[in-house]
């Protein structure tokens, strides 16, 4: 029989007293952000449950659940996709800052797919809701069935889901870079794409991406050469020689105007082919114009990229998942947050 974990246990792996560690657990507020995280972090990692009559405190006299203020923030890591898993740790910063605002304690819970799921006991008495920011169905059913929800940054077909979602229109950022690419005369252009997907029901953040820019570029009447593309599997591993070899692949093309300008779902790529081009001697953008996505990250000043804002995005999931917490009826299933483009000095225009 497995041994049932109680707070005692809570606070010898926490390594806080006892005292601590029950008034967290209890909800009180006179506590630092710090360790209120903590101890929750530990609690949600030991998989503990609240004893019979502690379960009985959360709900009120006439039965209803209390709420406690806290919600779960479930996100996938996948220790292959390169910078996925630094994105993901960000928004967990970002969020459990923003939920404070609120007046909310943001628990963090990481999913890695090949451990398989399970749900966390703190789900059943606990947690007001979720933002989910991972993209298998096994967790989302799982999940709704116990508290409300909402999809962050994760593109489900509305085919497969029935909650809330928060989203970027990748469609309209691309759709305004491609309109500057052709004002500034490029017609011929490379794309730049890792190829990695999650599961077999959700389209991940690159190949999303992938699939606007291929869109705009065909509405906006700009070609993209497959020969000089690089749609491949890039990991973390291996991305420093895939960036090598792309930019040895494609320096001759460059330098015979075959393409014009590289497109990328990241823009980390760019940053790589930078320092590779000019150790070629290409120039950027008098010989090639870059331009990527920063998918959630801070674009750095010197290149041009598609940029959301995550802070607003997360603000707009808070805002959906408390309306659903105070008994609000969700009206718009899916909520489109609108990148912009920003000028780092790496579109130049076309010889």
């Amino acid at each position: 029989m497995t041994k049932r974990i109680t707070i005692k246990d809570v606070a010898q792996h926490a390594g806080m007293s006892l005292a601590t560690v029950s008034g967290v657990l209890n909800g009180e507020t006179r506590f630092s952000e710090k360790t209120t995280k903590h101890v929750w972090e530990v609690a949600n990692r030991l998989n503990y449950m609240p004893s019979a009559s502690a379960r009985g405190l959360r709900s009120g006299a006439s039965g209803e659940r209390v709420r406690t203020g806290l919600i779960m923030h479930i996100v996938h890591m996948s220790n292959v996709v390169p910078f996925h898993d630094r994105n993901q740790e960000t928004d967990v910063y970002r969020l459990s800052w923003q939920a404070r605002a609120r007046n909310l304690f943001a628990i963090p819970y990481c999913y890695y797919k090949q451990g398989g799921f399970q749900c966390p006991p703190l789900l059943n008495d606990l947690i007001d809701g979720a933002i989910i920011g991972t993209p298998h169905l096994e967790i989302v059913n799982t999940v709704k069935a116990k508290v409300p929800v909402v999809l962050m940054d994760v593109p489900f077909s509305m085919d497969f889901v029935d909650v809330p979602m928060v989203n970027i229109d990748h469609r309209y950022g691309f759709l305004t870079l491609m309109g500057e690419l052709k004002k500034r005369g490029h017609r011929r252009i490379a794309l730049v794409c890792s190829t990695y997907l999650l599961e077999a029901t959700f389209t991940s953040p690159e190949s999303q991406i992938r699939e606007a820019i291929e869109n705009a570029a065909r509405l906006a009447g700009v070609e993209i050469v497959p020969d000089y593309s690089l749609v491949d599997s890039i990991s973390l591993k291996n991305h420093d020689m895939k960036m090598h070899e792309y930019a040895l692949h494609v320096a001759p093309a460059i330098r015979e105007r075959k393409i014009t300008a590289i497109v990328g779902t990241h823009i980390y790529y760019h940053l790589s082919l930078m320092k590779e081009f000019a150790e070629l001697g290409i120039r950027v953008p008098e010989d090639v114009s870059l331009a990527g996505h920063s998918l959630g990250f801070t674009p750095p000043a010197n290149v041009s990229c598609i940029f959301s804002d995550r802070e607003q995005l997360i603000d707009m999931s808070l805002d959906i998942l408390q309306e659903q917490i105070a008994g609000k009826k969700i009206r718009c299933y899916e909520n489109l947050l609108r990148p912009v483009l920003t000028d780092g000095g790496t579109i130049g225009d076309a010889k």
